[in-house]
């Protein structure tokens, strides 16, 4: 009776596989020697044409306005006192004072001493979390009508 399938020398070798097979039967793998260039033919393989990915370009710097108010609403206390009486070391206590509620000069906290500072800075990062973006998306609109460095 005929012995069917790979003798184990080629199995030990190769493994199951198609080069096994190949070996068995006496056939060279696929692409292992040329044919000679006279019969060789050229086959002209297709491109496929995949779609571009786009990609959006940035707008360039903008200003949230919400922030910078908050932030200027903080500042603007400080720097009256600092013009209206060149005391420089009471205009940084009182800009401390503002976003730190410690005032350096009587070294006491009080909340009501946030109110300068830190109240109007966190209600503009708020203005600017919701208003510019997902509920109402001001910001969205902004760019889109291609409005320059403004932002809400």
């Amino acid at each position: 009776m005929a012995r069917k399938g790979l003798p184990k020398s080629i199995i030990k070798k190769y493994g199951i596989s198609k080069k096994a097979w190949a070996v068995f039967r006496g056939q060279k793998s696929k692409g292992s020697t040329p044919r000679p260039k006279k019969a060789r033919k050229v086959k002209k393989v297709a491109r496929r044409r995949y779609s571009r990915k786009r990609s959006r370009r940035s707008g360039g710097m903008t200003v949230p306005l919400a922030v910078v108010g908050g932030l200027g609403a903080g500042l603007a206390r400080p720097i009256k006192t600092y013009i209206d009486t060149g005391d420089l070391q009471l205009a940084a206590w009182q800009l401390v004072e503002g976003y730190t509620g410690y005032y350096v000069g009587e070294g006491n906290w009080d909340m009501k001493r946030l109110q300068y500072g830190l109240v109007p800075l966190v209600a503009g990062a708020l203005v600017h979390k919701f208003v510019g973006g997902s509920p109402l998306n001001v910001n969205r609109i902004l760019a889109a009508a291609k409005v320059p460095f403004i932002r809400i």
